[in-house]
């Protein structure tokens, strides 16, 4: 086993990939190596407050030291929230030429952020520390502090983090090929600002231990997406490209490139993960050690339902000591996951604000989206319609407006028995409840 360390970084000065075409060049992972990064350091986000930025007059958000996940419909700031917190933790400013721009949200007013950290050094010594950040109405990012000192110790947070702890965000155009130079030294978070991070190249993943150590975690993250028969499995890395046994071609192996877009952004991302968890120091065969925060946009783009059901969960057992903030529009991520905090975006007044929301693990996906993602039907768009109808002319039955032998009620009855077998027990549900009140009220 190779473990990586500080030692090591030289290795890996451009240990990233290019994944434009799926290759990837040479890493040597057989370089002189040296003892594995101190793993009993952990940090968490305890909180962040925003303030007249965006869309948010002032939220305030206490977060779990797990999963955090935030829902809400387009245009409530969810991946403005993802985006401050990597701000706040990378120290970026000025964020000229990416789509972070105009933020502040009443010109008369200060903008700003806070986040709070708890960080443990050792299993010891856990400090609440805090950095604090004012946004100008040119978009730039000032950290803020009363004197030198206050300075210094702030810097020296961030220079920690960046030093001990793994942080690193994925966009929702994570697998995008736009490209800007400009945002050198922020590849770890730029997809969040949609900019591609495909910068730099590995070496060799062909020799020594460092290609089992990775098939190894990788496997146990796709083994969760699909049954046995289903599986594509990463099989061999032979001059900088990835190859995979399919059920569609069980004879040959089949290059990262040859493979649908959908599974190649999933691979991507969860291997530039466990790729910056090796430039960090951290030793990969040993997952559950591996400390720092993650960030994922709409962390459900591109897996299917099943996956959907256990992508957080399976992120959380592989990286216990990784805090996960996520933003989605999945009630199967939502429904996954226990020791969560769910948080609701929502307009208030022309504010947005967090609502803390109890999902049980019981919480079945059919009341996340009638109760909280607010649709009213589970059927598409034209049975919703005949509900209505059905609904409308029930109550008139039911206030005896019309009688129950109504052609408007038989004929949309007609209609809906015609639209399936759950359109029909539904239907079937309806009818039984309806003739249940009109025997109780002959009675």
């Amino acid at each position: 086993m190779i473990n990586l360390t500080k030692d090591n970084r030289i290795i890996f000065k451009k240990a990233f990939e290019n994944f434009k075409k799926g290759n990837i060049e040479k890493i040597d992972f057989e370089k002189k190596s040296a003892t594995t990064k101190n793993n009993q350091n952990n940090i968490k986000i305890k909180s962040i407050r925003i303030k007249n930025i965006k869309c948010f007059d002032d939220l305030d958000i206490k977060l779990s030291q797990k999963n955090n996940i935030f829902l809400g419909i387009n245009g409530r700031g969810k991946t403005t929230v993802l985006q401050l917190i990597a701000i706040g933790i990378s120290n970026i400013t000025p964020l000229h030429s990416t789509e972070w721009s105009e933020v502040t949200k009443n010109l008369e007013k200060d903008s700003s952020l806070e986040i709070k950290f708890i960080i443990s050094e050792n299993k010891t010594n856990e400090n609440e520390q805090t950095l604090e950040y004012k946004i100008t109405q040119e978009d730039k990012v000032v950290l803020k502090y009363k004197n030198k000192k206050e300075e210094k110790d702030k810097e020296k947070l961030i220079k920690l983090i960046e030093d001990k702890f793994l942080f690193v965000a994925y966009g929702s155009s994570r697998n995008a090929n736009k490209d800007i130079t400009n945002f050198t030294g922020y590849d770890h978070v730029s997809t969040l600002f949609g900019i591609n991070n495909n910068k730099e190249t590995h070496k060799d993943l062909e020799k020594g231990e460092g290609f089992k150590q990775l098939k190894k975690i990788i496997t146990e993250i796709f083994n969760n997406a699909e049954e046995l028969k289903n599986r594509v499995i990463l099989s061999s890395y032979k001059e900088g490209v990835f190859y995979f046994q399919a059920p569609t071609n069980n004879e040959n192996e089949i290059p990262l490139k040859a493979l649908s877009a959908g599974f190649k952004t999933s691979f991507k991302w969860i291997l530039d993960l466990v790729i910056r968890a090796l430039k960090k120091g951290f030793d990969i065969n040993k997952p559950k050690e591996i400390n720092g925060i993650v960030l994922i946009d709409e962390i459900d783009t591109h897996l299917h339902i099943k996956w959907q059901k256990t992508i957080l969960r399976t992120l959380q057992d592989v990286f216990p000591n990784i805090q996960f903030i996520v933003t989605t529009h999945s009630p199967f991520v939502i429904q996954s996951v226990t020791n969560s905090n769910v948080y609701l975006l929502k307009l208030k007044d022309e504010n947005v604000t967090a609502e803390l929301l109890e999902i049980e693990e019981g919480t079945s996906s059919k009341h996340i989206i009638t109760d909280i993602f607010k649709s009213t039907s589970i059927f598409n768009k034209d049975i919703e319609t005949m509900f209505k109808e059905f609904h409308k002319i029930k109550e008139e039955i039911i206030k005896n407006i019309r009688p129950i032998s109504d052609n408007d009620f038989k004929n949309i009855v007609k209609k809906l028995s015609k639209k399936g077998e759950e359109v029909s027990n539904t239907l079937t549900r309806e009818i039984r409840q309806l003739q249940y009140i009109l025997q109780n009220q002959e009675g």
